[in-house]
């Protein structure tokens, strides 16, 4: 998996040190990383089996590292910051129930489509008579 990192939250430094104050007044030790590494563990587990773009990891983690930020900060995040989440959070549910069939497998290339064969008809041809 592609690596994440502060930067990528794309918070501006202003909010992500307003976060970490009010982190820091609640005694939690380094809640960027805290929040990524819960993030990013999420991501993975939902994930495992399933190849993601980087790009695609990165805007799954986001929203999630974004949300438990905020909640470490505050006990809880704001509406729009929870609807990403629970949107990602349904995204990574729909990666783990296997609904997007476009998306490879670990091992096969991205679109590919199973090569298993039906158990459907008969091994022998049918003889017409004329």
């Amino acid at each position: 998996m592609p690596t994440f990192v502060a930067e990528d939250l794309l918070l501006g430094l202003s909010e992500i040190d307003e976060l970490t104050a009010a982190c820091s007044n609640r005694s939690i030790v380094d809640p960027v990383d805290k929040a990524i590494v819960t993030a990013v563990g999420m991501v993975e587990r939902y994930s495992a089996g399933y190849v993601l773009t980087e790009e695609h990891y990165k805007d799954l983690v986001r929203p999630i590292a974004v949300f438990k930020l905020h909640c470490l900060a505050a006990g809880s995040a704001p509406d729009g910051i929870e609807k990403l989440y629970n949107d990602a959070k349904e995204e990574l549910e729909g990666i783990r129930d296997g609904k997007f069939p476009a998306l490879a497998k670990t091992g096969e290339a991205a679109g590919s489509v199973s090569s298993a064969k039906g158990n459907w008809g008969s091994d022998e041809r049918i003889a017409i008579r004329s």
